[in-house]
């Protein structure tokens, strides 16, 4: 693996043609959005862009096997097809919660390393996976991409893996960014990398500042259609390319690119990441999800996937189990109501058959909005939406 690193110029060419400006190592400090003490942060473009540092960090190559949840967006695992890794699949419940006894029968000499994924926000119990890693000698890689800000106990999520994997874009409105956090102090360092230009992030900028646009015209007889159009268009814009299966594949930028591996994040993001307050995102994201969680207890149209908000946890979204997902989805965006079908796109390398219970997370989840942008009177206006389109299903 090459990494670009001139460490005396200003400007450096990307990949791609592209000019790139290097990230220093220590701008600001952005401990207020990860508080892990000592432990090395590392700002990467994305979250993908964190996993293959961590695979090289750690030495883990070619031929190596890591042991990877079914239940994954096909985006996060990319980095290890990309990397010549052999993933090992273990089985994630119905309840997106880890095997443990699944995990430990696939441990082989070949092993080296276990990937957890805390899924929307609510952190997996890992003291079993420590006490696996410690008994065959494993990096613990833990997948916080959905976690950002939550806790178990006093500690932040994260904690307690070798490596940690960051995504702030799932829980800010920020054009781009995640992290890789090394809590493991005979990790070697990283290295170092540049900021994308300005054209990669622009777009994603823009589209932000749209939508913040249109939050400001709350009211206004115009808004819901126009949320509702944006949606729909960039669902009829996105190319669907079904799989042997009759399932939709990841679409191609979900897939690893080369050109990934030297960006950090964007200089319009550190600025941004400076500006938030996490302990406001925490209060709003939990105040809107127990708002729904009171107000949908009772509906026996859906399922919860989670039925209590355990404290510390930092919800991304509100996921709900329903098998006419898509004519949901469809009625509530006639309300202007914007959600998503949760990772229900599949990675083409894996043998979905054997993954019932993935499947079935990928084929029925859908999430519904409770992020820091949204009010009560907004979180009113969901539950009553929901509760009608639901009643016209």
């Amino acid at each position: 693996m090459k990494f670009k690193n001139p460490t005396n110029s200003k400007l450096y060419l990307g990949p791609q043609g592209n000019i790139c400006i290097p990230q220093k190592p220590h701008d600001y400090n952005f401990h207020h959005i990860l508080p892990f003490g000592n432990s090395r942060i590392l700002l990467t473009h994305s979250g993908r862009t964190a996993i293959f540092h961590a695979l090289h960090l750690l030495n883990i190559r070619p031929g190596d096997q890591i042991l990877f949840p079914s239940y994954n967006c096909g985006a996060d695992i990319d980095p290890l097809f990309f990397s010549g890794v052999e993933v090992v699949i273990y089985r994630v419940t119905k309840s997106a919660e880890i095997d443990l006894a699944d995990i430990k029968r696939r441990v082989s000499k070949k092993t080296r390393a276990i990937y957890i994924t805390h899924y929307f926000g609510f952190p997996q119990g890992l003291e079993g996976i420590k006490e696996i890693c410690s008994q065959y000698k494993l990096w613990l890689i833990e997948d916080c991409a959905l976690a950002l800000f939550s806790k178990q106990g006093n500690d932040p999520v994260g904690s307690n893996g070798d490596v940690s994997i960051f995504s702030f874009v799932k829980t800010l409105p920020i054009p781009d960014g995640g992290a890789l956090v090394i809590n493991n102090p005979i990790i070697p360092d990283p290295p170092t990398l540049y900021s994308p230009n300005l054209g990669q992030v622009y777009l994603t900028f823009l589209l932000l500042m749209l939508f913040y646009f249109l939050s400001k015209l709350e009211g206004t007889y115009f808004v819901h259609p126009i949320v509702s159009f944006l949606a729909r268009f960039r669902i009829a814009l996105s190319k669907r390319r079904y799989l042997s299966f009759n399932r939709l594949e990841i679409p191609k930028y979900d897939y690893y690119d080369d050109c990934l591996t030297d960006l950090s994040i964007s200089k319009i993001s550190k600025q941004m990441l400076i500006e938030i307050n996490p302990s406001k995102v925490v209060q709003r994201r939990r105040k809107n999800f127990k708002f729904l969680l009171e107000k949908l207890a009772k509906q026996e149209s859906i399922k919860l996937l989670q039925s209590t908000l355990p404290s510390g946890v930092c919800p991304v979204n509100f996921p709900i189990i329903i098998k006419k997902r898509d004519k949901l989805r469809r009625k509530l965006l006639n309300f202007g109501i914007p959600t998503i079908r949760w990772w229900s796109k599949y990675h083409r390398s894996l043998q979905w058959n054997k993954y019932p219970e993935a499947c079935y997370l990928k084929d029925n989840i859908l999430v519904l909005p409770i992020h820091q942008g949204l009010n009560e009177q907004h979180m009113e206006f969901i539950a009553n939406s929901l509760n009608i389109s639901l009643s016209q299903l």
